[in-house]
């Protein structure tokens, strides 16, 4: 009934890998590793792995910026640990990744969809630790549903997404990250590669019914003067652009822009724009 899974086979695959007390990590830095360019931290979301960073590093390299992406549990070709994928577990494995490349240095955080949960939960828990955080289409909750938190820990739910899962995801990759064409079928194949890897579905189920339930709570965010770029596209229905204004409520410090004819990936659909715009913010 349900499909038979691969296991990662990381001899084949071009990156770094790092292990965590969680398991291993697959990640990458570049830039100038000797220099002093201030470090900035690639966080992605649900369905798109690191990858998604691809058309923006060079941007920031162009800045003389050092740069980290890596796959988070669950997702890439990181390993899909039998662990509950809570915020707290997210951030201990982005907190576990700094410590033993020995980034000891404040860093600029960039979180996309659910990584910019992640990155929102860094900063609470590290404050110190974050020079400037850009978000692109968070995933923020603002009004807790103690329905969907039911739904998704139902066994139903358990079977449905075992059985209709992928396609479902598949669905939202093609329809819903990209606004026009341009390169989807390449973003396409990237995105959807690791689900055929032994405990994606399983890493997802538990993302769902850990990460999303419950609204969080930002009373430690609203004190902090964090300067955060918010950038989100016009069109995007997975994370709705009405949130701009609810999210910027959160932060004291708060510049927005609007990507034009863009769903929920403009950073790889509008690269140039993107790219611009994060890499001026961290220049100011």
């Amino acid at each position: 009934m349900f499909k038979k899974r691969e296991s990662i086979d990381r001899s084949k695959i071009t990156g770094d890998f790092v292990t965590l007390s969680a398991g291993v990590v697959n990640y990458k830095v570049e830039g100038d590793l000797q220099g002093n360019g201030e470090w900035v931290v690639l966080v992605h979301g649900l369905i798109g792995p690191s990858f998604v960073w691809e058309k923006i590093v060079p941007w920031l390299l162009a800045r003389n910026h050092r740069v980290l992406s890596y796959d988070l549990f669950g997702r890439g070709f990181s390993d899909r640990p039998n662990e509950a994928y809570s915020q707290e577990f997210f951030v201990n494995q982005l907190e576990d990744l700094l410590e033993v490349l020995d980034i000891t240095d404040p860093v600029n955080l960039v979180g996309w969809s659910m990584g910019g949960n992640i990155c929102r939960n860094f900063v609470e828990r590290n404050p110190d630790k974050v020079l400037k955080l850009i978000l692109i289409a968070p995933a923020f909750k603002f009004a807790a549903s103690a329905l969907v938190g039911y739904v998704f820990r139902s066994t139903f739910f358990g079977v449905a997404m075992n059985l209709a899962g992928e396609l479902i995801m598949k669905k939202a990759v093609k329809t819903q990250h990209f606004f026009g064409q341009g390169d989807i079928v390449d973003y396409v194949n990237k995105a959807t590669m690791q689900m055929q890897y032994d405990g994606f579905m399983r890493a997802t189920i538990s993302i769902l019914r850990n990460m999303f339930p419950e609204k969080g709570s930002y009373q430690t965010l609203k004190v902090l003067s964090l300067p955060v770029l918010l950038l989100w596209g016009d069109q995007d229905k997975v994370t709705p652009i009405k949130n701009t204004s609810k999210v910027r409520e959160v932060f004291l410090n708060c510049e927005v822009e609007i990507i034009i004819n863009s769903k929920h990936a403009p950073h790889y659909e509008h690269p140039e724009q993107v790219g611009l715009l994060i890499s001026n913010f961290l220049r100011s």
